[in-house]
């Protein structure tokens, strides 16, 4: 896996997934989704991203939102991760 490639990706899609709302977020961990997509690199490389939320402490409250990378090989036993949290508007 390139990893700064892969770096780069999972930075661009994280930003997309934190302009979610907290509604939106909340909802998805209501829902117990989770979001899959393939991507390819500049380098042609294939990566698999996931995306989840979930309460960080307790319901209701924070959500952290995580994502990780990987390209399906050895990799994937351990994939590149990031994440971030949302507060509830007050």
């Amino acid at each position: 896996m390139d990893t700064d490639e892969a770096k780069i990706i999972l930075q661009r899609h994280l930003n997309n997934w934190k302009q979610l709302s907290y509604a939106e977020l909340a909802d998805q961990v209501k829902n117990k989704k989770i979001e899959v997509i393939e991507v390819s690199g500049p380098s042609g490389n294939k990566y698999c991203l996931e995306f989840q939320a979930r309460w960080d402490s307790e319901p209701g409250g924070a959500i952290r939102g995580f994502a990780c990378i990987d390209d399906g090989g050895m990799a994937a036993l351990v994939p590149l991760s990031a994440d971030f949290i949302v507060y509830p508007e007050i």
